[in-house]
């Protein structure tokens, strides 16, 4: 539900246990509470889940690089 770990919305990435997701606690944005995941406002994770549909590119821009999935840059992810 939306007062969950991961908020009302979970974006799966195609490495495992990596997703994008909500949070009920907009005070944890930025931190590094997370395994790796990217934690959203609800209402932001929301908005980019209409945004987004299986198999798009999503590439991170201007942070650090979190993992390597097949060989492929190691911030850029698919959508499941």
């Amino acid at each position: 539900g939306p007062n969950g770990p991961v908020g009302s919305v979970w974006i799966a990435l195609d490495k495992p246990t990596y997703g994008i997701h909500g949070t009920p606690d907009p005070s944890k944005i930025g931190k590094t509470e997370s395994h790796g995941c990217v934690r959203l406002t609800n209402w932001d994770a929301r908005e980019l889940a209409k945004l987004v549909s299986p198999g798009v590119t999503v590439e991170f821009v201007g942070g650090p690089t979190i993992a390597e999935v097949g060989g492929t840059s190691t911030d850029e992810f698919t959508q499941q």
